[in-house]
């Protein structure tokens, strides 16, 4: 029985040299159970690169169990995506806001 990959961030910026910037990150989700929840300290990045997010570890993808699974089916921690997203804005906004006053 299969679930869903809800991608919560399709971009994440990242401090890097230039010949280091990766064309993508990879996680491997074998292991996921239906509700687990992928966030930016499951992406190993190699040596020299960081987020530039460092004050909280963001969601990134949460697996969905199928339509008419049964609670017992979940194993991670349940996310609402629309509420990750929305204090990412929040937090943004900030950071825009206080920019700007400096």
């Amino acid at each position: 029985m299969g679930g869903r990959l809800q991608i919560v961030r399709r971009e994440v910026e990242l401090l890097a040299s230039a010949s280091a910037i990766p064309h993508k990150l990879e996680v491997d989700v074998t292991e996921l159970g239906f509700g687990g929840i992928i966030r930016m300290s499951n992406v190993d990045l190699a040596d020299g690169i960081a987020p530039t997010i460092t004050d909280r570890d963001f969601v990134l993808a949460s697996l969905k169990a199928p339509r008419g699974a049964d609670e017992e089916d979940l194993d991670g921690e349940v996310v609402d995506e629309n509420e990750e997203a929305r204090k990412e804005e929040e937090s943004q906004a900030d950071g825009e806001s206080s920019d700007e006053s400096a």
